[in-house]
């Protein structure tokens, strides 16, 4: 059993809003999401 299978389901939830309105922000920036991710890897 991993820890997210322990997280409250508003949590997931949560966080599944969160990263659905990052990308729809990134998306209408025209900004390549690829890009986005390799630049926090590098991080």
């Amino acid at each position: 059993m991993g820890l997210d299978e322990l997280k409250p389901g508003n949590t997931k939830r949560a966080q599944a809003t969160a990263i659905k309105a990052f990308k729809a922000f990134v998306k209408a920036e025209n900004v390549d999401f690829h890009c986005v991710k390799r630049c926090y890897e590098k991080d």
